[in-house]
Protein backbone atom coordinates (compact mmCIF):
# COMPACT_ATOMS: atom_id res chain seq x y z
CA UNK A 1 0.00 0.00 0.00
CA UNK A 2 1.29 3.22 -0.89
CA UNK A 3 1.73 5.86 1.66
CA UNK A 4 0.01 9.40 -0.21
CA UNK A 5 0.41 11.37 3.13
CA UNK A 6 2.89 13.49 1.51
CA UNK A 7 2.65 13.57 -2.09
CA UNK A 8 2.20 17.20 -1.70
CA UNK A 9 5.31 19.25 -1.59
CA UNK A 10 3.95 22.63 -0.31
CA UNK A 11 1.50 20.88 2.50
CA UNK A 12 2.77 19.53 5.30
CA UNK A 13 0.93 17.62 8.33
CA UNK A 14 -0.30 19.77 11.34
CA UNK A 15 2.25 17.47 13.65
CA UNK A 16 5.13 17.19 10.75
CA UNK A 17 8.48 17.72 11.55
CA UNK A 18 9.62 18.38 8.28
CA UNK A 19 13.16 20.75 7.64
CA UNK A 20 13.09 24.21 6.79
CA UNK A 21 15.01 24.23 3.23
CA UNK A 22 17.72 26.42 1.68
CA UNK A 23 16.82 26.35 -2.04
CA UNK A 24 19.51 27.78 -4.28
CA UNK A 25 17.94 28.61 -7.93
CA UNK A 26 20.56 29.73 -10.70
CA UNK A 27 18.91 32.41 -13.30
CA UNK A 28 22.41 32.39 -15.60
CA UNK A 29 20.26 30.88 -18.71
CA UNK A 30 17.25 33.88 -18.47
CA UNK A 31 18.79 36.45 -20.83
CA UNK A 32 17.87 38.86 -19.67
CA UNK A 33 14.28 38.08 -19.38
CA UNK A 34 13.69 37.78 -23.09
CA UNK A 35 13.30 34.06 -23.87
CA UNK A 36 10.83 31.65 -22.84
CA UNK A 37 13.08 30.74 -20.45
CA UNK A 38 13.74 33.73 -19.19
CA UNK A 39 9.85 34.16 -18.51
CA UNK A 40 9.72 30.63 -16.80
CA UNK A 41 12.33 31.71 -14.97
CA UNK A 42 10.77 34.62 -13.75
CA UNK A 43 7.36 33.07 -13.00
CA UNK A 44 8.70 30.51 -11.49
CA UNK A 45 10.26 32.66 -8.77
CA UNK A 46 7.52 35.25 -8.53
CA UNK A 47 5.29 32.41 -7.23
CA UNK A 48 7.44 30.75 -5.36
CA UNK A 49 8.28 33.80 -3.41
CA UNK A 50 4.60 34.66 -2.12
CA UNK A 51 3.32 31.38 -1.89
CA UNK A 52 6.16 29.45 0.58
CA UNK A 53 7.29 31.46 3.63
CA UNK A 54 8.53 28.06 5.23
CA UNK A 55 11.86 27.90 3.06
CA UNK A 56 14.45 30.03 2.26
CA UNK A 57 15.23 30.66 -1.52
CA UNK A 58 18.74 31.73 -2.48
CA UNK A 59 19.13 33.67 -6.21
CA UNK A 60 22.10 33.09 -7.84
CA UNK A 61 21.66 36.27 -10.73
CA UNK A 62 23.77 37.63 -13.32
CA UNK A 63 24.32 41.42 -11.92
CA UNK A 64 23.26 42.93 -15.40
CA UNK A 65 20.38 40.80 -14.81
CA UNK A 66 19.23 41.75 -10.63
CA UNK A 67 16.56 44.78 -11.70
CA UNK A 68 14.24 41.82 -12.75
CA UNK A 69 14.22 40.38 -9.33
CA UNK A 70 13.67 43.53 -7.64
CA UNK A 71 10.30 41.99 -6.26
CA UNK A 72 12.32 39.17 -4.38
Amino acid sequence: MEDTRFSDPISYPPNSHAKRMRIGISTSVIQRGKSGVGQHVLALVRALVASDTRHEFVLFVLEDDLPLFAFA
